[in-house]
């Protein structure tokens, strides 16, 4: 069950909704898996675990960067 909590409601206009069980899902969990996973992948895979990690990572970013500019053009990415 997701909580929203009025911050800042002194002032109806500037008042945001915010999911306060939502963002503790994943700030705690990430706090608490976070050196797990990684001291884990370090022990079983060594330094190259994180390498290819990384290269997942920016591959996966530039394979969407490349997808929204065959779909929109260029004209996206310059505003």
């Amino acid at each position: 069950m997701v909580l929203y909590t009025d911050e800042d409601s002194s002032d109806e206009l500037s008042s945001v909704a915010a999911s306060a069980a939502t963002r503790d899902l994943i700030w705690r969990s990430g706090c608490r898996l976070a050196p797990i996973v990684g001291g884990w992948l370090m022990s079983s895979l060594g330094i190259w675990g994180f390498y290819r990690s990384g290269l997942a990572a920016i591959s996966g970013g530039l394979t969407f960067l490349c997808a929204v500019v065959h779909a929109y053009g260029r004209g996206v990415l310059t505003g």
